[in-house]
C-alpha cells in the first residue's frame, strides 16, 4: 500500500498508536495498563500457507525460490526461515534489522475489522543517529533523555542491535531521523530492504507470515557491515553467510561445468536453457563477480605469509579431523568459523566437562581468549585453503571458457608458494598476525602483555598501548618489523616506541584504531561463559591485557551493570577454600606483574621466565595464605572490597622484591561477594 509521509499520518483514517506507549515493550505496557498482551512469535509456518504462497506470489519472491541462495545449502544447514506471527493490540517487534542483511518479506494474511500494523522503517544511513538516541533503559544516558532533547554529540550505544529497543516518532523527529511509516492491512505485503531498521506494532488481532531471502547483494552488505557488528557484540550469525558463499559457488560450478565440457564454449544459446540463468546472462555474470569478490575477501585473511625468521609457515596450522566444515562457532562471539580457528584443550564447560574452547581469528587478534592464553593453538577444519583457491580458480576458468566475451581474472595461484601476498594498509594477513601473537605468547609466558622497544629498550604493556595510544594487538603484530631488528629474537622486534619510529627509516607506524565513547550492550554477554577473557575493548569480563590477573572492566556505572560484575566475580570465587585461594593467587600474580621493575622486563630471557614464574607463584601462595587467614578472622564482610598491601614484617617478600616493586603492590579482594555467595548457598541447602 502507499506510504503516507510521517508528518501527515494522522490525516488518514487509521491513527498512529499512542506515542506514550509506542516505545514500550509488551511487558511494560502490561504493567502500565494492567492489560494482558498475547503474542505468538516465530511460529513454524503450516504447509497450507506455503502452498498458497506459491500460487499468489512471483516465484522469485518465495522462500527457497530461484532468487534465494538459502536453496544452495543442504537441508540440515538451512535455518528455519518461513515463520508466522499472531498478535493482539499493543504487541509487536522492537526495532531491529533482519539477520545478516537479508531481504525481508512480511504478508498480513488475516486481521480483525479495522486491524492494522504500524511499521516504522529507518534507512541504514541514519544508523549513527540511532546509536546516539537509543540507549539501554538502565543507563544514565537513557534516563537523562526522557524529555527527548538529544545532544547528538553524546556517546553511541550498541543497544539498537539488541532487538530490545523501542522507539516512537517523536523521538525520531527530535533526532532528525527520516522515518518511513507504513500502515499494513490484511493482504498487504511489506518488503524490507537490506540493512533497514524497522519496528512493528499491532492494532487489533492480526496474523502474518514472514521470511527472508539471501542474494549476492545481501551477502555483500552482510560481510561488509553486519558481521563485524555481530562479532563485536557477540551475536550469533545464524545464517552462515560464508558457508553460503562457498557452497553456492560449488553448486553453480556443478551446474555449468558439464555444459562447458560438452559444448566447449561453442554454443552459448543452450546456456540460457539452464534455470539458473532465466533472468539473463548479464545478471548471472554480475552476481558471479559479486560472489567471487566476496570469496576472495574470505580467503585473503586465511592466508599465512611465511616469515622464516619467526618460524611462521602454512604447515604449522594442522587440520582437526573431528571438525567438519561449516559446523564450528566461536565460543566468545558466537559467529561462524569458516576455516581457521584457535583451540584450547584445557578449558572446562559449565558442567565441568573438558570439551575444549574454540575462538575465531578475529576475536583472537583482538585479545579475546580463555584463561590458558599462552596455550591456545591455531587449527583448521577439514576444509583446506588449497581447496578454496582451487574452487575459486576453477569457477573463473569455467565461466571464461563458456563466455568468450567475458574475462574474469583470478587473484590467486594454485600453488600457495607462488602467491603474491596482498597486504591491506601494509598489514600482514589476519592469520599471519594471529600466528605472530601466538608465538610471542608462547615465548613470553606470563610476560606476554609486556613489550620492549627493539631500539631503546623502553617498556610498555598491552593496556598502556591501548589506553594512551589506541593501539590494539592486531595493529601491533600486523605491522612488518623494522629490517634493522631482524636479527633480534625473543620477540624484541615486535614493538618500537613512537620516538624511535620518528627517527628510524625502517620502522613503519602502527595502525591505530580510533577510540569511541560507546555504551557496550552485548547480545549475549561474555560473562555468561566463565571461560571467556575479553580484549581491551570488552567490558564486564576479565580482560586478557591484565592476564594472569583477574581484573574486570565495568560496562558503566548503572546498578544493573554493577550487579552483572558481581555475579561474574561470584561465578569464579568458588566456595571451597582451595579454589578460593587459586582466585587470590591469580589476582596477586597479576598485581606483581603490573608492578614489575622495568629492568626485569629488559633483561628477562626465555630461560629466566621459569624462575620469574616460580618467584611470583611462591610469593602469591604465601600471600594467599596470609589473606585467607585474615578473611577468616573478620566478622563484618559488608564494608566492600578489602585492600591488602605489602608489609615489611612479612618475610616472604624478600626474594620477590628484586624483581617487583613491592611498595606499589596492592591486592583488592571482593570479600563481600564471597560472603554473600556463602549465605545464598546456605539458604539453598
Amino acid at each position: 500500500m502507499a506510504t503516507p509521509p510521517a508528518d501527515d499520518i494522522k490525516d488518514t483514517k487509521h491513527e498512529l498508536i499512542d506515542e506514550e506507549t509506542s516505545n514500550l515493550s509488551a511487558a511494560e505496557i502490561k504493567r502500565k495498563t494492567n492489560t494482558s498482551l498475547l503474542y505468538g512469535k516465530d511460529i513454524s509456518c503450516p504447509t497450507e500457507y506455503k502452498d498458497v504462497l506459491e500460487t499468489i506470489l512471483p516465484e522469485y519472491l518465495l522462500s527457497l525460490g530461484s532468487c534465494d541462495l538459502f536453496n544452495c545449502l543442504p537441508e540440515d544447514m538451512q535455518a528455519e526461515n518461513l515463520m508466522c506471527y499472531l498478535g493482539s493490540s499493543g504487541t509487536g517487534t522492537a526495532i531491529h534489522r533482519d539477520l545478516c542483511g537479508t531481504f525481508g518479506h512480511n504478508l498480513m494474511t488475516y486481521g480483525d475489522d479495522g486491524a492494522y500494523s504500524e511499521w516504522l522503517i529507518v534507512e541504514d544511513r541514519f544508523r549513527d543517529q540511532l546509536t546516539k538516541v537509543l540507549h539501554s533503559p538502565d543507563s544514565k544516558r537513557s534516563k537523562d533523555n526522557d524529555d527527548h532533547s538529544y545532544n547528538m554529540t553524546d556517546q553511541t550505544s550498541s543497544f539498537v542491535e539488541s532487538d530490545q529497543a523501542w522507539v516512537n516518532l517523536k523521538t525520531l523527529r527530535n533526532a532528525n531521523i527520516k522515518t518511513h511509516v507504513i500502515l499494513q492491512k490484511p493482504g498487504d505485503l511489506v518488503l524490507i530492504p537490506s540493512l533497514c531498521y524497522h519496528q512493528v506494532r499491532n492494532h487489533g488481532i492480526s496474523m502474518k507470515v514472514a521470511w527472508n531471502r539471501v542474494t549476492p547483494q545481501t551477502l555483500e552488505l552482510a560481510l561488509k557491515f553486519q558481521l563485524p557488528i555481530y562479532q563485536t557484540i557477540a551475536r550469533p550469525e545464524t545464517y552462515r553467510c560464508k558457508s553460503i558463499i562457498h557452497l553456492t559457488l560449488e553448486r553453480w560450478l556443478d551446474i555449468i561445468k558439464p555444459f562447458s565440457q560438452k559444448r566447449g564454449g561453442s554454443d552459448v544459446q543452450d546456456f540460457f536453457s539452464i534455470p539458473l540463468f532465466e533472468r539473463g546472462i548479464d545478471v548471472f555474470v554480475m552476481e558471479c563477480r559479486i560472489m567471487l569478490h566476496l570469496y576472495s575477501e574470505m580467503i585473503r585473511p586465511e592466508i599465512i605469509e611465511p616469515i622464516p625468521s619467526e618460524d611462521i609457515r602454512e604447515s604449522i596450522c594442522k587440520p582437526t579431523k573431528d571438525v567438519k566444515p561449516h559446523t564450528l562457532k566461536c565460543d566468545f562471539c558466537h559467529c561462524d568459523i569458516f576455516l581457521r580457528f584457535y583451540h584450547c584443550d584445557n578449558c572446562l564447560d559449565k558442567e565441568g566437562k573438558c570439551e575444549g574452547y574454540d575462538i575465531c581469528l578475529e576475536c583472537y587478534s583482538q585479545g579475546r581468549t580463555c584463561q590458558h592464553m599462552d596455550e591456545l593453538v591455531m587449527q583448521r577444519t577439514s576444509l583446506s585453503l588449497e581447496n578454496c583457491i582451487t574452487l575459486y580458480n576453477s569457477f573463473i576458468k569455467t565461466i571464461n571458457s563458456i563466455l568468450k566475451d567475458t574475462s574474469l581474472t583470478p587473484l590467486f595461484y594454485s600453488n600457495l608458494e607462488q602467491k603474491i601476498f596482498y597486504r591491506e594498509n601494509n598489514q600482514y594477513s589476519l592469520a599471519t598476525t594471529c600466528l605472530r601473537i601466538q608465538n610471542y605468547r608462547k615465548k613470553k609466558g606470563i610476560l606476554a602483555n609486556h613489550f620492549v622497544c627493539g631500539h631503546c629498550s623502553s617498556v610498555t604493556t598491552t593496556s598502556e598501548l591501548y589506553g594512551s595510544k589506541g593501539i590494539e594487538l592486531r595493529g601491533l603484530f600486523g605491522r612488518e618489523p623494522c629490517y634493522k631488528l631482524e636479527y633480534k629474537q625473543n620477540g624484541e622486534n615486535i614493538y618500537t616506541c613512537d620516538e624511535c619510529v620518528k627517527h628510524c627509516h625502517g620502522c613503519r607506524p602502527v595502525s591505530v584504531k580510533p577510540k569511541k565513547a560507546q555504551e557496550m550492550v552485548y547480545y549475549i554477554p561474555p560473562f555468561y561463559d566463565p571461560r571467556n577473557w575479553g580484549g581491551v575493548t570488552d567490558k564486564g569480563v576479565y580482560q586478557s591485557c591484565y592476564w594472569p590477573s583477574r581484573e574486570i572492566s565495568t560496562i558503566s556505572e548503572t546498578k544493573r551493570d554493577a550487579t552483572e560484575q558481581i555475579h561474574r566475580c561470584l561465578d569464579l570465587a568458588l566456595l571451597d577454600d582451595e579454589c578460593l585461594q587459586e582466585e587470590f593467587k591469580g589476582r596477586i600474580v597479576g598485581s606483581l606483574l603490573k608492578n614489575m621493575r622495568p629492568k626485569t622486563v629488559k633483561r628477562i630471557q626465555n630461560d629466566d621466565i621459569d624462575e620469574l614464574i616460580q618467584v611470583a607463584t611462591s610469593s602469591a601462595s604465601s600471600w594467599a595464605t596470609f589473606i585467607q587467614t585474615n578473611i577468616n578472622k573478620r566478622k563484618n564482610f559488608e564494608d566492600g572490597p578489602d585492600k591488602f598491601t605489602s608489609n615489611k614484617k612479612q618475610k616472604f617478600w624478600d626474594q620477590a622484591d628484586e624483581l617487583f616493586d613491592m611498595k606499589k603492590v596492592t591486592i583488592h579482594i571482593p570479600i563481600y561477594s564471597v560472603h554473600r555467595q556463602k549465605k545464598i548457598a546456605k539458604k539453598q541447602v
